[in-house]
């Protein structure tokens, strides 16, 4: 069982997280409308993969997510 399903602490943590990642995603998303960071919220889509490939990888996009890790690291 996952800890935010045993503590409520955690399940509060949890929600404020959440919350907080899709504003940051909302705000990114006026600035960066190609990646429609307000759609995927985060995950890496069809589109938002297609935007990566079109237009690179901002300072926002996590370095250990694979689709960008294999655009920095090419083999």
């Amino acid at each position: 069982m996952r800890g935010e399903q045993k503590i409520p602490e955690s399940s509060a943590v949890a929600i404020v997280a959440r919350v907080a990642r899709d504003w940051m995603m909302r705000v990114m998303s006026k600035k960066f409308k190609a990646y429609l960071w307000d759609k995927n919220v985060g995950y890496g889509t069809r589109d938002h993969l297609s935007a990566i490939k079109k237009f690179g990888i901002t300072k926002h996009h996590r370095k250990t997510f694979k689709p960008i890790h294999n655009i920095l690291s090419p083999k």
